[in-house]
């Protein structure tokens, strides 16, 4: 599992150089996670979306990519306003 995560690491540090990307495992060895980016700014859903999941189609075989749920994508700012709404 530790290769396929640095595949998958490796596939969305092409775009997303220098932002916090958080991996989580579920059973059965699945990966999903949070990337934070200033990048996801003005982007919708769908748009975000696509942006991950084309770095994962380009560079993961269709049976690596059976083993990614999914990503949760946030910006900085709404990273900070989630946190500070669920820490109180």
């Amino acid at each position: 599992m530790e290769m396929l995560e640095q595949k998958v690491k490796d596939a969305l540090k092409k775009q997303f150089k220098d932002e916090d990307i958080q991996f989580h495992h579920e059973p059965g060895e699945r990966i999903h996670g949070i990337i934070i980016s200033d990048k996801f700014e003005g982007l919708d859903f769908e748009a975000r979306h696509e942006l991950i999941w084309n770095l994962l189609r380009a560079h993961l075989s269709p049976e690596e990519r059976q083993q990614v749920l999914s990503f949760i994508d946030y910006t900085p700012a709404e990273i900070k306003a989630y946190t500070e709404a669920f820490s109180e």
